[in-house]
């Protein structure tokens, strides 16, 4: 299922990132994982934006991290088949 070809969709993550939102206080802290291809791996900010937007609310990313592991064996120099684990922290206004 992953691979090369395979081609996920993401429409409800920034819908999870904004029930999320909307549940987290001013102050507070919202940490969001997420497992993407490595080449993609951009796309976690924008689906937090995204969240953050639909939630209307405001808040400062603190902390952006691509968490890639001793044990992931690189498939290919273009690395199109490594997945990883991305954190993004935001901590809301």
């Amino acid at each position: 299922q992953f691979g090369r070809w395979f081609k996920p969709t993401l429409k409800g993550y920034a819908i999870a990132v904004a029930l999320g939102a909307q549940v987290t206080s001013r102050g507070g802290y919202l940490m969001v994982t997420f497992f993407l291809p490595l080449s993609c791996e951009h796309w976690a900010m924008s689906l937090v934006k995204d969240g953050l937007e639909q939630a209307s609310r405001e808040g400062t990313i603190v902390s952006h991290t691509v968490c890639i592991s001793d044990q992931i064996a690189l498939a290919s120099s273009a690395m199109e088949d490594v997945w990883t684990h991305v954190i993004v922290c935001v901590r809301f206004h």
